[in-house]
């Protein structure tokens, strides 16, 4: 199970193909034969309300022997010798790719926030070596904002294949519902619809029309009015009480603390998903394992890898590694 450069690049090779299909020019089989079947790929994307998307190739091989871990591990020094020659490689190539995309779709796009890494994982079914590649896609999606319609899928311009036993995942905001989609998903989520291979997508494909929930805003609305609405109640009755037991001066002072706590409360759930990775870390007293973040947070393994290099840049973080995980600090 040597892995070597070319291997990898092929794999990268590959990603970008598909997205313009040049591969059909030797059809579903030249897709196959170019494929590496030791790695297993999950492509995902994240939709954003602005039609951008968070781009996440995760290609995942067994470790089943000490072969393949030593043999993993000594790619994966290989490859951290040469990260920065890897990273401009990989960006170059996906900005030629958005670059046509946003030719032939007619529609302004950039790629950026590349990254790349690589580690090892147990999980319950094994021991797996990742590799994963990540960037930031501005005007992936056609939007129509005054119908709060998302158009997924035209850059996908001659359909692709999907490999065996690899996936395609699309996940989008929970205020958006999905209208349309072709062709049919092999599983859907509740904010996200995939496809299993082997599969062939025809041209355009895989394509969905997400379109904004209105009923649901409706309902989030009342419920934060009602919710206001009891937390005032409360709040007067709480006063009243509480002036009748020790007096208008002591009471002031107790509303004014009430007063805060419930700011606190609402502002705490405006947080900005950085902020809550902020006070995720000072909550572990300014240092905490990366994947300790994705598992308060909840946030997928992508979306904290994109927020924490976006916090890096801003001089608000830093990354350490020991052994084969990343701690995460406070600068």
């Amino acid at each position: 199970m040597k892995k070597t450069k070319y291997e990898l690049a092929v794999v990268l090779l590959i990603f970008a193909l598909i997205v313009f299909g040049f591969l059909n020019l030797g059809g579903t089989s030249r897709a196959q034969e170019l494929s590496n079947p030791d790695f297993k790929t999950n492509y995902y994307i994240e939709i954003e309300q602005d039609g951008s998307a968070l781009w996440t190739i995760e290609n995942r091989i067994s470790l089943d022997t000490e072969q393949d871990l030593d043999d993993f591990r000594e790619f994966k020094d290989e490859f951290e010798d040469t990260h920065k020659e890897e990273l401009e490689y990989f960006s170059n190539t996906v900005n030629e790719m958005v670059n046509s995309a946003s030719v032939q779709t007619d529609r302004d796009m950039t790629a950026k926030d590349f990254n790349l890494s690589i580690y090892e994982e147990v999980t319950t079914i094994g021991r797996f070596g990742y590799v994963v590649y990540e960037f930031q896609w501005e005007g992936f999606s056609e939007t129509n904002h005054e119908e709060g319609e998302i158009k997924i899928g035209d850059v996908f311009v001659s359909g692709f294949y999907l490999a065996q036993e690899d996936n395609f995942i699309i996940k989008f905001p929970s205020e958006y519902s999905v209208t349309s989609h072709a062709p049919d998903p092999d599983e859907k989520g509740e904010n996200s619809i995939s496809w299993h291979g082997p599969k062939e997508f025809e041209e355009k494909q895989p394509n969905l029309i997400i379109e904004y929930d209105v009923d649901e805003e409706i309902s989030i609305n009342l419920l934060a009015i009602s919710l206001g609405v009891i937390a005032l109640a409360l709040l007067t009755i709480g006063f009243l009480y509480k002036s009748k037991k020790r007096g208008k001066d002591e009471e002031v002072e107790k509303k004014s603390k009430g007063i805060e706590k419930t700011e606190s409360k609402i502002d705490e759930k405006f947080k900005s998903d950085k902020e809550i990775i902020i006070d995720t870390i000072k909550g572990e007293d300014g240092a905490v394992f990366q994947s300790e973040i994705v598992e308060k947070t909840g946030f997928s393994k992508s979306k904290v890898s994109y927020l924490l290099k976006s916090l890096a840049e801003e001089d608000k973080i830093k990354k350490i590694q020991k052994g084969r995980e990343n701690i995460i600090k406070l600068i």
